[in-house]
């Protein structure tokens, strides 16, 4: 009996979507798979649509992966690029924080050297890294590894500051960090060092430290080699950028209201203002754009004729 009223409903339901009594789609939202089946609403049943969709995500799959490994072999990408969560970026500040603690240079410049892995593989990632405060664990890193012995945390010091250079422009307790005077004495430590790249990635991170306050001029002044330091970068250039950060950064020094008259009289007896424009006649074009806003203004501060105000 229940076999022949399930056969009776069938052939109702059937008899009511072609005559146009009830609309299919009713029926296909109010009543059971094995009905529709049996009346033959569906096509298909929900477990092979499961299974045939398994089958085109893992086709699609295949599809991408094959993809990116053609454009890794056409492209020369030894890997592409995963975007990073907070998460990762949360966890990764509080493991250099607690390297900071144990003073691990090695586990503390490993870990740094993985956030400059990431910012390199996309914009995302560091857009990532700067929003969770991984700039400001940085900083405070390189304060606290220059407080102790420079000799055997120059390899953590040296990676900090190179990751730095990449998420530029610095601002907040990153400056603070770095504006601090164990901080400080270490760049110009690094200044006098022979290494090239330290010695670039240093002048661009004290750009930004110098330009943001010119009270830390003072504290920057009062450092033994620190202004033969400046000089010696312009003089013995490295790279275009470095000289223009160090130009930016001796412009503030001289100009600064209350340690202006400290430094004026050493760098025009060193010949910096000659050596200023010899050095911006043969300098890149992105430097000699502004010559008279730079270098004519940049030597009249130095001979005590003016002191313009220049936004550099």
């Amino acid at each position: 009996m229940p076999g022949k009223r399930h056969v009776r409903l069938i052939n109702l339901a059937k008899w009511l979507v072609e005559s146009a009594w009830v609309a299919l789609r009713l029926f296909q939202e109010r009543c059971e798979e094995e009905l529709l089946w049996a009346a033959e609403m569906i096509k298909i049943k929900a477990q092979d649509l499961k299974g045939k969709e398994v089958k085109v995500n893992t086709s699609l799959l295949y599809q991408q992966t094959k993809f990116n490994l053609q454009r890794e072999k056409s492209e020369g990408y030894a890997k592409l690029g995963i975007p990073m969560s907070s998460v990762e970026v949360l966890e990764i500040n509080s493991k250099i924080t607690a390297a900071c603690k144990s003073e691990d240079q090695t586990g503390g410049r490993d870990l740094v050297a993985k956030i400059k892995k990431w910012i390199k593989e996309s914009e995302r990632n560091k857009r990532c890294i700067v929003d969770y405060g991984a700039v400001s664990v940085l900083a405070a890193a390189f304060e606290s590894f220059s407080k102790t012995c420079l000799d055997e945390h120059v390899s953590v010091l040296e990676e900090i500051l190179s990751t730095l250079t990449l998420l530029f422009p610095l601002a907040g307790e990153a400056l603070t960090y770095l504006g601090s005077a164990s901080s400080m004495h270490c760049m110009v430590w690094f200044l006098k060092s022979g290494d090239l790249s330290r010695r670039r990635n240093t002048v661009l991170v004290l750009r930004e430290v110098i330009s943001s306050d010119h009270r830390r001029v003072n504290m920057f002044l009062e450092i033994e080699g620190a202004i033969e330091s400046l000089y010696t970068l312009i003089k013995e250039p490295i790279c275009p950028t470095a000289t223009e950060a160090s130009f930016v950064v001796v412009y503030h020094m001289i100009t600064s209201a209350s340690a202006a008259d400290k430094p004026i009289q050493k760098f025009v007896d060193m010949g910096l203002v000659s050596l200023l424009l010899e050095t911006l006649v043969d300098a890149q074009r992105s430097l000699c754009e502004k010559p008279w806003v730079f270098s004519t203004d940049f030597a009249a501060v130095i001979t005590g004729e003016e002191r313009p105000t220049i936004i550099l």
